[in-house]
């Protein structure tokens, strides 16, 4: 598998309109890290880690629990420290952010 193919960079944001100004607001994540891809992650693990126990009953619940929360913790981390390690990984999130002010013809404003 190639490096660039684990470089995930993705954007979540909103927009409002306050005194007839419109707002747009938005943060960069790096890797599996945003909240989507935690609980995502999370539930297809913990589905897994369930379904995987009903032939043998050996875990309990605190397991069941905690092999997924651990599997969440070691994809986010790979995945972040490869996103932002790599020359793909930073140049992907220039793009992305320029895009973003392009597409959306956004102003910076100093507060």
């Amino acid at each position: 598998m190639l490096k660039s193919d684990l470089v995930r960079n993705k954007v979540m944001g909103r927009i409002t309109v306050k005194n007839d100004k419109t707002h747009v607001s938005f943060r960069t994540y790096r890797g599996y890290t945003d909240v989507l891809s935690i609980v995502t992650m999370f539930m297809i693990s913990f589905i897994s880690t369930i379904l995987a126990d009903v032939a043998t009953g050996a875990l309990n619940m605190m397991w069941k629990l905690l092999l997924p929360i651990l599997f969440c913790l070691i994809a986010a981390s790979f995945s972040w420290i490869v996103s932002h390690t790599s020359e793909d990984g930073q140049e992907n999130e220039n793009l992305l952010i320029e895009f973003l002010k392009d597409g959306l013809e956004l102003k910076d404003e100093l507060t």
